[in-house]
């Protein structure tokens, strides 16, 4: 999606920045030239009409009227950028020009003259060919000349300002065409970068959507996985409770019939089995509750320790391995259920046991903090499942096949629940450490 998304948002960009840029560039030559055109009409026709140059066009010989106002003419066609200047009459016959060559010829097709003669304000812009001209009136330019801006100045009665003639007046205005450079060039240059700086905002926002998808994607996985191993479990604690409860019952009959250390293992299996059924009627009793709706946000951390500790206190004992907290016995609540918080530690000891098999030392170790409450884990001993602790995080990943390998991941989930999570340091020989972080439960909102 992404790929698709950056190719077609760059195509249409590009396309609706040139267009954009065409069209305003377009727009800003047009406007300075009318506004060119503009002045220098105003200019000439204010003069004009002061020096009574329509007589030149309506007297019958041109050439007594010609002295009068040919210093009129002269000073035009000697302004600075002018090339050449043209006197028409009202049928296209050049009556004067700057260029004398060109007096006496007739252009009736010159589609310029005949819009000014409707009374418009007309002007051109033409680039010339060294060779060839775009309109026949632009002949006996010197080859030097590159571009032309002619103005169509029309010259009105002095009686009843009816337009009697046109001035043309061809020009090469450097300052105002580099200026309409400038702009064009500016005008390109804004849109492109807007539309750069658009993509870029695009493209970062499409890239993030699609991480946060993708990170959707794969936690619907995991709880749809989760949904799955919860359902079993569910399943399997119902199927197990009467072969406890039989366990249990042939332990408690044959308590009374042996003697020694069979009746010490006989009670060993009465205690494991009444504190399995005790976690088997807390998993379906966590299991009914709908939305977990019915969770507590308060733990008391020192207390869900100690119970920890206390469910392992047998197995600790015969596999010779040693629990130590080191804390004060005051600790603050956290924002966690106490049963799941319970659990969280239980898989935690219970890793580190399964990880030290011929014994060793878990120390527990709280540290309190204004906005977080940590409880670190470490173990020394031999670290046989360090190396595979990362899995551990994965449901239903495990190398050890006499257990779900669902603790560490629903420690894990269980935290995040409540706004905690799991650290874990690199592991430097034997040592592992993992770290539970718990916000207080004065934070609950």
């Amino acid at each position: 999606m992404l790929r698709s998304f950056s190719i077609t948002s760059l195509i249409t960009l590009l396309v609706v920045s040139s267009v954009a840029a065409s069209l305003v560039s377009e727009f800003l030559r047009e406007s300075l030239l009318a506004r060119d055109a503009q002045v220098m009409r105003q200019i000439i026709q204010s003069v004009a009409e002061k020096q009574n140059t329509a007589a030149y066009f309506t007297a019958k010989d041109f050439g007594e009227s010609k002295m009068p106002l040919d210093e009129f003419f002269n000073s035009i066609s000697l302004t600075e950028n002018v090339i050449r200047a043209h006197a028409y009459t009202r049928d296209g016959k050049i009556i004067w020009s700057s260029d004398e060559r060109m007096v006496g010829l007739h252009f009736p097709d010159n589609q310029e003259l005949k819009n000014v003669l409707s009374g418009g304000t007309v002007y051109e812009f033409s680039e010339l060919s060294q060779n060839q001209h775009e309109k026949a009136e632009h002949i006996r330019f010197e080859p030097e000349i590159q571009f032309i801006v002619g103005n169509y100045i029309p010259i009105h009665s002095s009686t009843d300002q009816s337009i009697v003639g046109v001035l043309e007046i061809y020009r090469q205005p450097i300052e105002l065409i580099e200026t309409i450079d400038r702009g064009i060039r500016l005008v390109w240059l804004v849109l492109l970068a807007s539309g750069a700086l658009l993509y870029v905002a695009l493209f970062w926002i499409v890239y993030r959507a699609q991480k946060v998808m993708t990170a959707q994607e794969i936690a619907l996985a995991d709880v749809e996985k989760n949904v799955v191993v919860g359902e079993m479990a569910s399943v399997v604690a119902h199927s197990i409770r009467n072969p406890i409860a039989s366990i249990r019952s042939s332990a408690e009959l044959a308590v009374d019939e042996v003697r020694g250390l069979a009746k010490n293992c006989m009670g060993d299996i009465i205690v494991e089995v009444d504190r399995l059924e005790s976690w088997v009627k807390e998993l379906l009793a966590f299991w009914a509750q709908e939305g977990g709706d019915q969770l507590v946000y308060k733990a008391h951390v020192r207390g869900v320790i100690d119970a920890s500790i206390s469910d392992f206190a047998r197995r600790t004992d015969l596999q010779r391995f040693t629990i130590r907290v080191d804390s004060q016995s005051n600790l603050p609540t956290a924002r966690c259920d106490p049963k799941l918080l319970q659990y969280v530690f239980n898989a935690l000891i219970s890793n580190a046991i399964e990880s030290m098999p011929r014994g060793g030392e878990l120390g527990i170790y709280p540290e309190v903090s204004p906005d977080q409450l940590r409880i670190t884990f470490r173990g020394i001993g031999v670290a046989d499942a360090a190396n595979k602790l990362e899995s551990n995080f994965e449901p239903k990943v495990d190398t050890n096949y006499t257990r779900l390998g669902m603790g560490l991941s629903l420690a894990k989930q269980i935290l995040a629940r409540f706004g905690g999570w799991l650290e874990y340091d690199d592991f430097e020989g034997d040592v592992t450490s993992i770290t539970v972080v718990l916000l207080p439960a004065k934070q609950e909102q």
